[in-house]
């Protein structure tokens, strides 16, 4: 009986160590860098620490994700030598773990409390959604429905109650801009089928990869779109960059959408992320100067009612360029691009990542310094 007393407390106490580490704030960034032969590190920065901790490296062409209580790694590419891509998942500082999958993989990430792997893949037979628990390795494979479309990015995955939203390509259209609700049966459910995806709004609306932001409590989504009613000024074109100048706003219980937040006459929004709470939106907007970015960028905040506020300049340096930003609890992360134009071409000199604190008036800090990196989310610090 002792026994039994004593294990059931040691569960208690592991069940309650569990749900107060998954309720900690996403505080920390990760980044993926890249060296000169394009192999890279998964970098994790404290807020205010140019002292990264190192939790996985990969070998060149992979894309890679980290689960947001930093203990887990994906990486999903091309094996030396092969022409297929294979995906796999590892702990940190584990040996990787191949993930069996069938068809070309089109996305793969972590569900937003972290223990499952989440990944689409397509062939010609239609596409499939595949979930790996960490916790036991148990894979399974969910197929979808003939006539649903093209899989994408997974926006947001709530391994609980098995709800995504999924940004796609409509069947029979050649682009993306639909954004599917879809249940995913869980583990025990006894069930390979999905439902046929849900369009939460139409395909009209004009969404794009990377643009769309689905909020942490998944009721609503922010995106970024071109309202040509409002076109750019002194705007030069240099290459595909896509242009921005207003966010909308997708209620995701309703399916209603309605404008947001929009840049001055002629001018553009060149980044947005979330706030904590989901109360409202961080974006930086500004105007062009005869070039195809956006010069010394303001920052501003818009409320769910609308309401704007003005805060500082991103940057002072006219030849530096506001690259992708994430809010992680109370710091903005955002990158600057270094670049300089020879002979008709733009070259890249640096990227840095920059950290701003949101509740103190502590001055931005500039946190890494390389040739290349992208931001690949924000998490709880490891603890080492």
């Amino acid at each position: 009986m002792r026994k039994l007393i004593a294990f059931l407390a040691l569960v208690t106490m592991i069940v309650a160590a569990g749900a107060a580490h998954a309720q900690e704030p996403l505080t920390s960034i990760v980044v993926q860098a890249f060296d000169e032969s394009q192999s890279s590190s998964l970098l994790s920065f404290p807020p205010n620490d140019t002292t990264p901790s190192t939790l996985g490296k990969f070998a060149p062409g992979y894309t890679v994700d980290v689960s947001p209580d930093s203990l887990w790694l994906i990486g999903y590419g091309y094996a030396e030598g092969s022409d297929t891509l294979s995906l796999y998942y590892q702990a940190v500082g584990s040996e990787p773990v191949a993930v069996q999958t069938s068809g070309g993989i089109i996305y793969a990430g972590f569900a937003n409390q972290s223990r499952y792997v989440l990944y689409t893949t397509v062939s010609g037979s239609g596409w499939s959604v595949g979930t790996v628990s960490v916790d036991t390795g148990e894979a399974r494979s969910y197929s979808v429905p003939e006539g649903s479309g093209q899989p994408g990015q997974i926006l947001w995955f709530d391994e609980v109650s098995g709800l995504a939203y999924v940004l796609g390509v409509p069947a029979g259209e050649g682009s993306f801009g639909a954004l599917y609700r879809i249940m995913i049966p869980t583990a025990d459910s006894g069930t390979n089928e999905i439902s046929p995806p849900e369009a939460v709004v139409s395909s009209d609306i004009p969404l794009s990869p990377d643009h769309v932001i689905v909020s942490a409590d998944g009721s609503m989504a922010a995106y970024l779109y071109f309202d040509a009613a409002n076109p750019p000024q002194n705007y030069q074109q240099f290459g595909p960059n896509p242009l921005f100048n207003a966010i909308g706003l997708i209620n995701l219980n309703e399916g209603t959408t309605r404008q947001l937040a929009a840049a001055a006459a002629g001018q553009g929004i060149v980044a947005f992320d979330w706030r904590t709470a989901n109360e409202s939106i961080l974006y930086a907007s500004g105007a062009y100067q005869n070039t195809h970015y956006i010069v010394t960028p303001t920052w501003y905040t818009v409320d769910l009612a609308g309401t704007v506020t003005a805060g500082g300049q991103a940057m002072s340096d006219t030849r530096q360029q506001l690259g992708a930003m994430k809010v992680c609890d109370n710091t903005l992360f955002y990158v600057i691009f270094v670049t300089e134009f020879s002979q008709g071409a733009e070259n890249l000199i640096a990227s840095l990542l920059i950290g701003a604190p949101l509740d103190s008036s502590r001055p931005p800090l500039e946190v890494l310094a390389t040739k290349s990196f992208t931001m690949v989310r924000c998490t709880i610090p490891l603890a080492l």
